[in-house]
């Protein structure tokens, strides 16, 4: 239980990570019930800030409702952050280059780039002219006469204009080397 009391919020600390860390560590605190934990924040929260004083105000009678309170002045935070951010982004002077519309970007005297083809060590691909059946076929023809043995079916022929490779093969295991 001391170890909640010493959870404060930091000098620079925003409220959302001070709500996550206390609650991480009142979950490894056994005993802890919610009047203890909302005790707790309330006293942890950094002084002078607007959620503290109106916790200070409102006396919310659970935890549940402190936590809303608190969630208020999460969201008021973050927005003021982002209007900051986006003041600071605003001040900064933009270059020449970054005014220009993506798409005239790339036109600048670079000549457009073909795409890449898959990473990796092979660098040369040649499409495939026959179907999937058919190199499945043929991998198992050619199994069949590694292991020795001739196999049943051949090519019947065009029909329908494609050829179809009928193979049947006879249950048979692998010759002992």
């Amino acid at each position: 239980m001391a170890f909640l009391e010493a959870t404060v919020q930091g000098r620079s600390e925003p409220l959302r990570d001070y709500i996550e860390r206390f609650n991480k560590e009142a979950v490894q605190v056994q005993g802890a019930d919610d009047n203890m934990k909302q005790y707790l924040i309330t006293r942890g929260l950094r002084e002078g800030t607007d959620a503290k004083k109106v916790v200070r105000l409102d006396h919310p009678e659970t935890y549940n409702q402190l936590l809303a309170i608190v969630k208020t002045y999460i969201h008021y935070e973050e927005v003021v952050y982002a209007k900051r951010l986006s003041k600071a982004r605003k001040e900064e002077p933009a270059t020449e280059f970054s005014r220009k519309p993506f798409h005239e970007k790339k036109k600048e005297g670079k000549a457009p780039r073909e795409g890449k083809g898959p990473g990796g060590r092979f660098t040369e691909y040649i499409p495939l002219s026959i179907s999937r059946e058919e190199i499945f076929a043929e991998i198992s023809v050619a199994e069949l006469k590694g292991w020795g043995q001739a196999p049943e079916g051949s090519f019947t022929g065009k029909e329908g204009g494609r050829q179809n490779k009928i193979l049947s093969v006879p249950q048979m295991s692998r010759p002992h080397d």
